[in-house]
Formats: structure tokens, C-alpha cells, sequence
């Protein structure tokens, strides 16, 4: 039975993969389309300032949205003696 359906069950299995990977990809491109929208009327408003000054002050309003970055190590602070060091390098204190 497993030589006659098995088939199926792997086709079904690279469908859900690929249309999860396809989801993932819309809602990337949503939150980045919104992102460059909501970025372009920020620069087009404060462009538009009648003179250098209000035009500096209005590019000084704007704020950037980002997620925070993600390390890709960490090192703990020598002197509070917090981030012991472990992992593959223990002489500078880096968790790798």
C-alpha cells in the first residue's frame, strides 16, 4: 500500500512546503511595500518644506521603523562579570 500511495503523501508534503515558503514570500512583500509607502509620503512631505530649514527639521522628524538586530554573538561585560565566558572561545568572553 505504501508502494502504491506513497507518492501522494510525498507530493502532499512539497505542496504544503512550497505554498508555506509562498506564503511567507506574500507577507514579506506586504510589510515591505508598506514599509517603502509609508517611507515615501515621510520624504515627499518633508521635501516639499518651503525653505532649508523647515525641509531639515521635517527630515529630522522622521523615524525609522526596523526590527532590532539580531547578534550574531554576544559578549558579556568584563567588569559586572555578567556573560561568563563559554562556547568555543573562553578567553575573550564571546558566546558564539
Amino acid at each position: 500500500m505504501l508502494k502504491r500511495y506513497g507518492w501522494i503523501a510525498i507530493l502532499a508534503v512539497v505542496f504544503l512546503l512550497s505554498a508555506g515558503r509562498r506564503g511567507n514570500e506574500y507577507k514579506q512583500a506586504q510589510t515591505r511595500a508598506e514599509a517603502e509607502t509609508l517611507g515615501r509620503c515621510d520624504i515627499c512631505a518633508a521635501a516639499s518644506a518651503e525653505n532649508y530649514r523647515g525641509r531639515a527639521a521635517a527630515f529630522e522628524n522622521i523615524e525609522a521603523i526596523a526590527p532590532a538586530p539580531v547578534p550574531v554573538f554576544s559578549c558579556g561585560d568584563a567588569a559586572s562579570g555578567r556573560g561568563r565566558p563559554s562556547g568555543r572561545d573562553r578567553r575573550s568572553g564571546c558566546h558564539i
